[in-house]
């Protein structure tokens, strides 16, 4: 819990400080005291409210000098808060997971959430655990294929209180194609298979991989086609059989089945011509103009004069490689640098080497700006102010900029603009959160969304007040003066009844209220100037005179 404390004027030279104390130390565990900086006439501290089994109220009071002020406000028990992390759409048959959030700390023992689902088709566990002292904890949940799209209600339940959120399964896409590299090999060289998924793919799909003789050629049981990546790749271990062997690796899933022949042949009497073996790179995701290294290497130590690996890229625009690249004479491997463009977009190159007449190749995935955090200032605001919304990309933007989408999860509580655009060179943007006027406090969340990648933040938006009624009477100040440390008010209201109270006009802050029209108290400096404000709805402010 955040607590701002405002003071009249600025703290002295030397600074200032406050000293604190609770009602409830156990309930609102407040520091003994904070320190204001020379010249600050504000601070803020923070303090994680204690456990409580019921609504507590808690008195806090603060004290500078011989002056004091208090809060009074409430602490409630741990409740269940929201349901977040849940995609709001997937691939069927694909492992995602949530997020269970308190509204605090869970209590001693921990807070045990059931879970459940309005379909089989997403299968959460039964239960999770916050455990005791957090906030937050997450689950994974397995999915199934489906024919069609799916919109399945996830509920989280704890003490009689139950939040939700949706996901969309989707149907599997089918693999589009299944190619082996050697599609001859011999005795236990094996082979690499690779598949590609068809588009569009909002997330990482799963294939099952089978092969006609496993006592032959041995695949895993599945394969992965990453998200952005345009293919998942395999390896497949073979036994060296007593004569040639053709085997039949399939791939299957979104009702299509694929296949592809292997030829195992048995040890050969003569050596091996040295080849390329594999080709990979590191890292084989990386942000958008940044580079990374790939490495080639051989079945066996390379020949004399070495082995020339040929290199090429999918596509240039997103990665450039050398033409060759050369595995010395009695080494296996070798390395390359491979460069990538600054692009706005998430994008995909295939980078291929041939080296002794075998063709091996990796996809590095060159990622656009993501964003990489959400803020709001303030979090929390009156319904129909506003705040300021910050998102952070994970890099400098590049020519041209980056259109980060917008979106509020409730539109009747806040609104915010469809798009803000991150410039050039810069790597965050800002932009305005409006929010609408209720009668209860309500949260709803902002969504910033670039490149595959979103990041969410909390608005909270306080119940707002009915507008002050008209003044009803006329307030006159006939005297405002400072004089040997003492300030001196005088006022009348033309209004029978009223109450007036004296502030500094420059910071808001209460000087007292006065009594028979008068009002004396001792100040270390004179408030500049003076407002008197009358509860009719009357004002009138005076500059402060030196005496």
């Amino acid at each position: 819990m955040y607590v701002d404390l405002q003071l009249s004027k600025g703290a002295p030279a030397g600074g200032g400080t406050v000293n604190l104390s609770s009602s409830n130390p156990q309930a609102a565990p407040v520091p003994a005291s904070v320190a204001v900086n020379a010249t600050n006439s504000w601070v803020e501290f923070h303090f994680t409210p204690g456990q409580v089994s019921t609504p507590t109220s808690v008195t806090l009071t603060a004290t500078i000098g011989t002056q004091s002020t208090t809060q009074t406000f409430t602490v409630n028990p741990a409740s269940l808060k929201s349901l977040d992390g849940v995609p709001f759409t997937q691939s069927g048959g694909v492992t995602s997971g949530g997020i269970v959030m308190l509204n605090g700390q869970a209590p001693p023992g921990g807070a045990v959430v059931s879970l459940s689902s309005s379909s089989p088709a997403v299968q959460p566990p039964a239960t999770v655990t916050v455990p005791a002292g957090v906030e937050s904890a997450s689950f994974a949940m397995s999915t199934s294929q489906v024919s069609q799209s799916t919109t399945v209600t996830i509920t989280a339940t704890w003490k009689g209180v139950s939040v939700q959120a949706t996901t969309t399964l989707t149907p599997q896409p089918p693999p589009t194609s299944l190619t082996l590299d050697p599609t001859v090999t011999t005795g236990s060289q094996g082979s690499n298979g690779r598949v590609t998924a068809a588009d569009p793919r909002n997330g990482d799909v799963t294939y099952s991989l089978s092969s006609s003789r496993p006592d032959v050629a041995q695949v895993p049981s599945s394969v992965i086609v990453p998200q952005f990546a345009g293919a998942g790749g395999f390896i497949i271990s073979t036994t060296p059989p007593s004569t040639r062997t053709i085997v039949t690796i399939s791939v299957s899933g979104g009702g299509v089945t694929l296949r592809a022949t292997l030829t195992v042949d048995p040890f050969s009497s003569t050596p091996p011509p040295t080849t390329l073996s594999t080709l990979s790179l590191s890292p084989s995701t990386l942000n958008a103009g940044a580079g990374s290294t790939g490495v080639v290497t051989s079945n066996q130590t390379a020949p004399s004069g070495g082995l020339v690996v040929t290199l090429s890229s999918s596509n240039t625009a997103v990665a450039t490689v050398p033409q060759s690249v050369t595995i010395p004479a009695g080494g296996s491997s070798a390395s390359f640098a491979v460069a990538t463009s600054a692009n706005a977009a998430t994008r995909t190159a295939t980078i291929t080497g041939t080296g002794g007449g075998v063709t091996q190749s990796a996809v590095l995935t060159s990622q656009g700006p993501r964003p990489s955090a959400l803020s709001l200032s303030p979090s929390s605001v009156a319904g129909g102010s506003s705040s300021t919304g910050t998102v952070t990309m994970t890099q400098a933007a590049p020519a041209g900029g980056v259109v980060v989408a917008l979106s509020s999860t409730d539109t009747t509580v806040l609104t915010v603009p469809a798009s803000v655009n991150v410039a050039a060179g810069a790597s965050s943007a800002s932009f305005t959160v409006s929010t609408t006027t209720g009668s209860v406090d309500r949260t709803a969340r902002v969504v910033a969304t670039a490149n595959g990648v979103s990041q969410n933040a909390a608005l909270t938006v306080t119940a707002g007040s009915a507008p002050p009624p008209p003044a009803t009477d006329t307030v006159t100040i006939s005297r405002a003066e400072w004089k040997s440390g003492q300030l001196r008010v005088e006022a009348t209201s033309s209004g029978s009844g009223a109450t007036l109270k004296v502030y500094v006009t420059s910071t808001g802050s209460l000087l007292g209220t006065m009594s028979g029209g008068r009002l004396e108290i001792n100040t270390a400096s004179s408030p500049g100037n003076v407002t008197v404000k009358s509860s009719l709805g009357g004002q009138a402010s005076r500059t402060v005179v030196l005496g």
